[in-house]
């Protein structure tokens, strides 16, 4: 009660709060939370809809001003729409989850979930009445399969970080699904010196000590937990908390390891029987996955990663692409990149139980025999 008590004054001053850590640090909740099922999971009410406040009118700080208050190693989000480039604190962002912005016109619902270390922007507009209508987004206070579920304030229906889809209320009557918008994870540091233009999310004061360090600190650390809810993975594929890339595919959903990209500097693998090739971006919170032949061509790039992690190479060919967006530096044909975004495997694979795993030298099924062999 005493936590409780302390997170509504928390709320109530500053607009910030955060899952007690009494709450995340005990490993399985199951049994004392209220749930109903939602697609053969348990959807958990885990704390009231309001305690944690999305950021609803962002302002920003340029990238010179905003060095007071960020520090080199913290962990961001970039999106990029049009001319605009925006950078968003996750450790701000482990107090509100969810920022409501707008960037070019478009309204965009930037958000976060520290549990499973999953951000994810989408746009936030859905129709209402047969017209586009911007929603206003905003934690629920609930979990799903271990992850962020929103609430918006037009349709009030609940929406999954996992994918964007609505899981209850009239958005799923009707079908409805946010698209993601790409974004990219990456340090202040390393975004400060790629976009010294950008906006940069301005950090409100508040008791938890405006977003200077992640409050999740003991989580994190402890590889045995996978969430709050007692998780247990289905197979042994990866460990629970390691960071994978995942993306779904026609034929299938891929996740690949991030450490084991960064351990062999990239690798080449296929996809769906296309030839590719991914690597981990500076850092080791992002992954790119890169087709290796140009659109309506057979002939294969034979492609690297430089040291630092910020090019791509063919030597064979004397070519190079910027390892973030895969333009092209010699003036010729970009990259074509395949979308994913990055999360803790314990929650992809609750997503996509049958999906692909490569934990550093093929893709495998995780079910199968034998998991060791090749999977197309």
């Amino acid at each position: 009660m005493r936590h409780l008590l302390l997170l509504v004054l928390v709320s109530l001053v500053t607009g910030c709060a955060w899952i007690p850590r009494s709450v995340v640090n005990r490993a399985d909740h199951s049994d004392s939370t209220k749930y109903q099922l939602v697609e053969g999971s348990p959807l958990y009410d885990l704390i009231p809809r309001g305690w944690i406040s999305a950021v609803n009118k962002p302002t920003f700080a340029t990238v010179a001003a905003a060095t007071e208050f960020m520090s080199d190693e913290e962990p961001v989000m970039v999106v990029e729409r049009g001319d605009v480039v925006r950078i968003y604190s996750t450790w701000y962002l482990d107090g509100h989850e969810v920022v409501n912005d707008t960037i070019e016109g478009e309204p965009i619902a930037v958000t976060w979930c520290p549990l499973v270390q999953a951000g994810v922007a989408f746009e936030r507009s859905t129709v209402v009445d047969g017209e586009s209508t911007p929603l206003t987004l905003q934690a629920s206070g609930k979990l799903w399969r271990d992850a962020l579920v929103m609430w918006d304030k037009q349709t009030k229906s609940l929406w999954t970080q996992h994918d964007g889809r609505a899981l209850n209320g009239p958005s799923r009557d009707a079908g409805a699904q946010l698209p993601s918008v790409p974004s990219t994870h990456t340090t202040w540091a390393e975004a400060r010196a790629r976009h010294p233009q950008a906006d940069v999310l301005r950090k409100k004061g508040d008791l938890l000590g405006s977003g200077q360090k992640t409050i999740y600190d003991d989580y994190l650390a402890r590889t045995d937990q996978l969430g709050i809810f007692g998780t247990h993975l289905a197979d042994d594929a990866l460990p629970g908390k390691t960071l994978v890339l995942g993306f779904v595919r026609p034929e299938s959903a891929y996740a690949i390891s991030l450490p084991g990209l960064e351990s062999l500097g990239g690798a080449a693998m296929s996809v769906g029987g296309d030839p590719v090739f991914a690597h981990a971006l500076p850092g080791g919170k992002a992954a790119r996955v890169w087709h290796r032949a140009a659109e309506g061509s057979n002939a294969l790039f034979e492609l690297s990663v430089s040291d630092d992690g910020k090019v791509v190479r063919d030597a064979t060919q004397g070519l190079a692409w910027d390892a973030f967006d895969g333009s092209s530096q010699d003036g010729g044909v970009a990259l074509r990149g395949i979308e994913g975004h990055v999360v803790y495997y314990f929650a992809w694979q609750q997503n996509h139980p049958d999906g692909r795993v490569w934990a550093g030298e093929s893709f495998a099924d995780p079910r199968a025999p034998d998991s060791g062999t090749a999977a197309r």
